[in-house]
Parts: C-alpha cells; sequence; structure tokens
C-alpha cells in the first residue's frame, strides 16, 4: 500500500473512530457539581411571596405619580423633568416612595407654570399597578 493512502486510511479512522469513543466514554448525565446545578436549573423556583416588598420600584413610583398627574391636568400641557432632571425619589418603610421634584403645567392663560412638590406613593400589593397616592403636597 502506498503511503498517501495509509496516511488518509490513518485520517479516516481518527476521524470516525475517536469521536464514537469519546462519546461512548463521556456520560449523558452530569455528575458531581454539574448534576446538582443541572438539578437546581430544572427545579422550579419559589419566591417568597413577600419578596415585592424588598424591591425597590422607584422609578415605578415616579412613572406612576407622572401619568396620574397627567390625567388630572388634561387636557392641558404638562411636562417634567428628564431622566437626569430635578427628581429625588426616596423609598421609606412599607413600601412608601417619597418623590420631590417639579413639573411645568399650562395655566389657564396659556404660560407655562412650575409647580414643586412632594408626593408620597405607596405599593399596596405585588401587583405593579396596585398603587396608592398617600400625599401629595405643592411647595410653591
Amino acid at each position: 500500500m502506498k503511503k498517501g493512502v495509509k496516511i488518509a486510511l490513518w485520517v479516516l479512522v481518527a476521524l470516525i473512530v475517536v469521536p464514537v469513543i469519546i462519546t461512548l466514554l463521556i456520560p449523558d448525565k452530569p455528575v458531581g457539581d454539574a448534576a446538582e446545578k443541572a438539578e437546581a436549573e430544572n427545579t422550579a423556583v419559589v419566591e417568597n411571596p413577600d419578596a415585592w416588598k424588598d424591591r425597590d420600584e422607584s422609578v415605578r413610583a415616579r412613572v406612576l405619580l407622572e401619568s396620574a398627574l397627567k390625567e388630572r391636568y388634561a387636557p392641558r400641557i404638562i411636562n417634567f423633568p428628564g431622566v437626569l432632571g430635578d427628581v429625588v425619589v426616596h423609598k421609606a418603610e412599607n413600601q412608601q416612595y417619597i418623590i420631590s421634584s417639579y413639573f411645568d403645567v399650562q395655566n389657564e392663560f396659556g404660560v407655562m407654570t412650575r409647580v414643586r412638590y412632594i408626593a408620597n406613593m405607596r405599593q399596596m400589593s405585588a401587583d405593579r399597578d396596585d398603587w396608592d397616592l398617600v400625599s401629595f403636597e405643592v411647595q410653591n
């Protein structure tokens, strides 16, 4: 047999036999830590029913307050500070959020007026839309 044919046969054997041997030697199921990790991933995660109380929903509180103010002042134009604007949201106890900021609203003469305020929003349950406006105080 020629030398080139022998090399081709060895390459062919290596390409077929080696993967078969590797497949037979490696188990189908993970072992040790890998098995525990796979089991943990397959197990349904049961969240603590009160876990929502630990989440910081500051952004949600601000968005819902601004939405309520838009409804309150409709159809007048109302503008809020942007993401990096003058807004302070402090998470207090019992899922309450103290929001200090301002908005510009069009008065009955068409002039934009700035209104500074402090509001207290409270998340009432795990439902992301179950909120209450506890207080709203104009600071002007």
